[in-house]
């Protein structure tokens, strides 16, 4: 599925005729080859719509009134291209408009639920891009509950354009004060992605975590309470991983929970040990749940999740050492060590690799009876 070269020249000119600025982009980024070659074509198609939205002033509209009959009409090839067409030109007002609501909806809720991934796919984009021009609530919330239930589509291309769909309702209705509980549903629902060992979707659930405590109303703090502590120990763990764009989102999000919860902290290593301080004196009945989330990631099969998990509850345990619930702590480490059952050779696989500094984290584990 491709357009041959005489093709896209005859493209060319029929754009070049009606906008020199949009031929322009499209070659600038390499729109044209992508539309030549087959592995590269949806590509293409996905470039020149977006092309044509940044130059919308009467082309969009043209090439959306011939596209829609395609969807039905065409065959497999070219209903894919007008698919593909259809939904990233609804990013402007002036083709969501050309056509009844109804009908571009009814079109994306059937494609989101195809048994073909890029079908998915790309049902998924025109929601997002038709989320942009809704305004009451009511049909917010269902398009909400439409891309909400592919969080845990089995393909991860899907996954992330469930999240950038949902990114673009947050942005749009931030501060507004009428989604803070739909905010709190998106929010659980990532929760999961927060520890995926998929480093493109942890990072995408994370930097879309963030997009929702900065898009909360003042009043509507307290709904995200629990997913933002909830959320806290992943945060801090996930900033030993090696991608780059998994600690970039994990840092950035993790800032907004600070200030979501009053804390002043600097954004370094140090503040591990501060975070930890707070957490303890601020939040002695949430410890068991706290150290049961490191826990899990002692058996991770990555190193630097293990090693990680380790430091933290080294830090943990010395402020729960010296805190005022220190006979809380105790009680606290007795259930825990029945039920996570954390033994030696786990203990000792955690610190194998550990620095001078970090080998105490192993002495202050085994000093606790956490290794039996």
């Amino acid at each position: 599925m491709y357009l041959d070269s005489c093709a896209v020249e005859a493209l060319k000119a029929v754009i070049k005729r009606e906008k020199s600025s949009l031929m322009q982009s499209m070659s600038l980024a390499g729109g044209w080859d992508l539309l030549s070659m087959p592995e590269t074509y949806m590509e293409g198609v996905l470039l020149l719509a977006r092309a044509i939205v940044k130059h919308p002033q009467s082309l969009d509209f043209a090439v959306f009134t011939k596209v829609a009959p395609l969807l039905h009409h065409g065959d497999d090839k070219q209903k894919l291209t007008a698919m593909a067409l259809f939904s990233g030109l609804l990013a402007t007002e002036s083709t969501y408009i050309t056509l009844k609501k109804q009908y571009i909806l009814g079109h994306l809720k059937n494609w989101h639920v195809d048994p073909s991934p890029t079908v998915r796919w790309l049902g998924l984009l025109g929601l997002g891009n038709a989320a942009l021009h809704l305004q009451k609530k009511k049909e917010v919330k269902a398009l909400l509950t439409e891309i909400l239930e592919t969080f845990n589509d089995p393909e991860e291309k899907v996954i992330l354009m469930a999240f950038e769909a949902a990114t673009k309702i947050v942005t749009r209705h931030k501060h507004k004060g009428h989604l803070g509980t739909e905010f709190v549903k998106i929010a659980k629902q990532l929760h999961p992605f927060l520890a995926d060992e998929r480093d493109k979707i942890c990072g995408s659930a994370t930097e879309l975590f963030g997009d929702l405590l900065k898009a909360l109303n003042g009043k509507d703090k307290s709904l995200m309470q629990e997913q933002v502590l909830s959320s806290m120990v992943p945060l801090l763990l996930n900033l030993q991983q090696q991608h780059s764009d998994v600690i970039k989102s994990c840092t950035d999000t993790l800032q907004e929970c600070k200030v979501f919860l009053g804390w002043t902290l600097n954004d370094n290593q140090e503040s591990w040990d501060t975070i930890c301080e707070h957490l303890v004196e601020q939040y002695p009945g949430r410890l068991w749940s706290f150290l049961h989330q490191a826990q899990e990631y002692l058996r991770s099969p990555r190193e630097t999740s293990r090693r990680a998990a380790g430091i933290f509850i080294d830090f943990l345990f010395q402020h729960m050492e010296n805190s005022l619930v220190q006979k809380e702590a105790m009680g606290l480490l007795q259930s825990v060590h029945t039920v996570a059952s954390v033994t030696t050779e786990e203990v000792e696989r955690v610190c194998r690799h550990y620095p001078a500094r970090c080998a105490m984290s192993c002495c202050f584990l085994c000093s606790w009876g956490f290794a039996v």
